[in-house]
């Protein structure tokens, strides 16, 4: 009996570590993330200009990217010409977060450029401002191992929020 409980024990122990060990180093990572423009605004300040590319990590390590795509519609003899926003996942996978800023992307579609599709990209990343609503990173990608590419990123936030 004592046997069989400490098994039971050893067991659950083990199965917490696992689902520890699963969960995202680093918090600030995980949300709703857009792609940004770094604009030098007349004051001198950086103003950062929202692109329709965002980006979500999630706290079981999963992560897609996605679009946002204005088409538009020339409309009938009866309608005026409008415009539609369509919204396409570009690519989806897992990430692990690595020491010291860098996690790596395991690409498992990549809908846009097929020859990413199982993949690993490596990237580097860095807060640039105390909330950690602005990111900066820079990544390899496993079709060019011999240039960094760099991006910003600013943190999705509730509407209504500072």
């Amino acid at each position: 009996m004592k046997r069989m409980m400490l098994l039971c024990a050893t067991l659950l122990i083990a199965g917490v570590a696992f689902v520890n060990a699963q969960q995202v180093v680093d918090e600030n990572l995980c949300g709703l993330w857009q792609y940004v423009e770094e604009r030098e605004a007349p004051d001198g300040t950086i103003q950062y200009i929202g692109k329709p590319i965002f980006k979500s990590i999630n706290r079981d390590n999963t992560y897609f990217a996605m679009v946002c795509v204005t088409i538009d519609v020339t409309g009938s003899e009866k309608e005026k010409p409008y415009s539609v926003t369509e919204t396409y996942i570009t690519q989806r996978g897992e990430i692990e977060v690595k020491a010291g800023g860098n996690y790596l992307e395991y690409i498992g579609e990549h809908y846009t450029n097929p020859g990413l599709t199982n993949t690993i990209t490596s990237l580097k990343y860095e807060f640039k401002d105390a909330q950690k609503n602005i990111m900066y990173i820079e990544y390899l990608t496993a079709n060019n191992n011999d240039t960094w590419f760099g991006e910003t990123w600013r943190k999705v936030q509730p509407f209504g929020s500072k």
